[in-house]
């Protein structure tokens, strides 16, 4: 236990997914971690997605070949630990619409092929033998990602939490961080149940990183984006793989298949709405028109942040020493990879893997 006036050398603010690979990888080092989540380990955002695991269209391919590396981790740390994320590798099929998006998509295959991502381009034909549920009459292709997956979020962030612990990080939930300041080179984090006094901090709290940063002193270029998702009933095996654009997959164990994706930027209530599912279920009868006939029972919202270029932002926030960000749209992908990365950088070592692409540097930030 720690007491009122003890000091951890990093806190992470943010217990999602990215929030607890974080936490792990830096007490596996050795640091003194605390973990402040202001609900409980699944409540947010990482817990109302579609879990993907996606590789094969994460460009540039060098984005691809980071992904590729974070599923791996997924792989080697189940073994490492005994723990089942319930990771499917069944594959992705990102549907190709129009002439001009066909052109973009031979160029994404090349790249990604080049940078080590095995995908392919495939023709209606080949589409509705892999996936008949797919109606090939409307569609030019789709790319076809082998490496492409998914996990149960639930399973992942109840195991990473639990092994966060074990390795001696400090686990506090229910505590809303309401102000950050500065005492030489300690940071005092006034929370909703007591101060929290730490060396070093990081921001992985999704997207409400960007209230975080705001009571810091920097600004993140990161905008709100609210997804909308449907969830069947369970259902005898009907989708084979993850079908990207109208964002169906069905889980295997279960049999309900999560439909819809609809991303609407700006949008900060955590609701359904009409107008979403609706614009969901048009997307998605689109692609399979026999999902027509499936019963949904349920629907949910959750809202990711998303950078100014799409690629994530990690590492120390310049001109503010000692805060470092984690903030992605993916983070249920980049959770392993993220979290041994700015461990490294945060223990002062190189990192493993390369992040130059994702730091800070390529931002003017505002102080």
């Amino acid at each position: 236990m720690t007491g009122p006036g003890h000091v951890h050398d990093v806190a992470v603010i943010g217990g999602g997914v990215l929030g607890n690979f974080i936490a792990f990888d830096l007490a596996r080092e050795g640091l003194d971690t605390c973990l402040l989540e202001r609900g409980y380990t699944a409540g947010g955002t990482s817990g109302a997605t579609h879990a993907w695991i996606y590789v094969s269209t994460k460009t540039p391919g060098f984005y691809g070949r980071f992904s590729y590396e974070s599923s791996l981790r997924y792989e080697a740390l189940a073994r490492e630990y005994g723990v089942d994320f319930q990771y499917e590798r069944s594959g992705g099929l990102s549907i190709v619409w129009t002439d001009a998006a066909l052109e973009e998509a031979r160029r994404t295959v090349a790249d990604q092929n080049a940078a080590g991502i095995a995908c392919e381009l495939l023709t209606p034909q080949q589409v509705a033998e892999r996936e008949p549920i797919v109606s090939p009459e409307h569609i030019k292709g789709a790319i076809y990602g082998p490496l492409d997956g998914c996990v149960n979020p639930f399973s992942v962030m109840y195991a990473m939490n639990a092994l966060a612990r074990e390795a001696g990080a400090h686990f506090r939930p229910y505590t809303e961080v309401t102000a950050v300041t500065r005492e030489d080179d300690l940071f005092r984090v006034a929370t909703s149940t007591g101060e929290v006094r730490a060396r070093k901090i990081v921001v992985a709290a999704g997207v409400w990183s960007i209230e975080i940063a705001r009571l810091i002193g920097f600004t993140l270029p990161v905008t709100p984006s609210r997804g909308q998702v449907m969830v069947s009933e369970p259902m005898p095996p009907t989708v084979r793989h993850i079908l990207a654009n109208g964002s169906v997959r069905q889980l295997a164990e279960r049999g309900i298949i999560l439909m819809g994706r609809v991303m609407e930027t700006d949008q900060t209530e955590n609701v359904n709405t009409y107008e979403g599912l609706q614009k969901a279920l048009k997307d998605v009868l689109a692609l399979a028109p026999a999902l027509g006939d499936v019963r949904v029972v349920r629907s949910y919202a959750g809202i990711r942040p998303k950078p100014f270029d799409d690629l994530p932002i990690l590492g120390e926030v310049p001109g503010h020493a000692g805060v470092f960000t984690a903030v992605t749209h993916s983070g249920v992908t980049l959770g392993p990879i993220i979290g041994l990365s700015l461990a490294e950088m945060i223990a002062g070592r190189s990192t493993t893997h390369d992040v130059t692409p994702y730091a800070w540097d390529r931002i003017a930030v505002n102080a």
